[in-house]
């Protein structure tokens, strides 16, 4: 037996007024279906008032666009003469800081420079994925630019030798490679901020090159 499909969920408004619009159109004079339910009346009447809302809803939202370009021509202006009035505030106040604040206006903090850092921490070293090479990462440090990697042999293969710079890095992580395969290394990492700022070296780290 043939089943009544409407699927009415998945209709947005204007395809909801078609579908009913044509329901009605169909049903007008059908002999198949003579007394509906409900009636002609009151179906027209919720119809007509569906379409009425939608129309209204359509015509308030092209005022409602209109306004908003409206209103962005209006800000834009806006932006234009309060900058305008920065420039002059500015050049008015000579920079004095309590004659601008007095215009309704903020001033820029003054720049700040990093004096210390903190040493990197979490420095941990492993065997990299290739021969002679050991992997090494540690915890970023606030406001470092770069970080600068030591290398020495470690005292289980010969006496430590001096500190030697193998590797410098933007990033929080380096390979060494060029190292001797089954070697035990030691490792140490330092952090380098803006104008010459530097951290105490970190601890050791110890790893067998690969």
């Amino acid at each position: 037996m043939a089943q009544v499909i409407l699927e009415l969920q998945d209709k947005n408004d204007g395809e909801l007024k078609t579908f009913a619009t044509a329901h009605k159109v169909a049903m007008t004079g059908n002999a198949n279906f003579m007394s509906p339910s409900p009636t002609a009346t009151v179906y027209d009447a919720s119809l007509l008032l569906f379409g009425q809302k939608l129309d209204a809803i359509t015509t308030a939202e092209t005022a409602l666009a209109v306004l908003r370009a409206e209103k962005e021509a209006a800000r834009a202006d806006l932006v234009v003469n309060l900058n305008a009035r920065g420039s002059y505030v500015q050049g008015a106040a000579l920079g004095n800081e309590a004659k601008i604040h007095s215009a309704g206006f903020d001033t820029k903090a003054p720049p700040t420079t990093t004096t210390s850092l903190g040493a990197p921490t979490g420095v941990a070293a492993s065997g990299g994925d290739q021969e002679a090479e050991i992997d090494l990462h540690w915890d970023a440090v606030k406001k470092a630019k770069s970080y600068a990697v030591q290398c020495r042999l470690h005292p289980d293969n010969a006496p430590p030798g001096p500190w030697e710079q193998v590797k410098l890095s933007t990033r929080s992580s380096v390979t060494v490679n060029g190292l001797i395969p089954g070697t035990v290394y030691a490792f140490r990492v330092q952090a380098l901020g803006a104008n010459e700022v530097v951290s105490p070296w970190s601890d050791e780290a110890v790893g067998r090159a690969t």
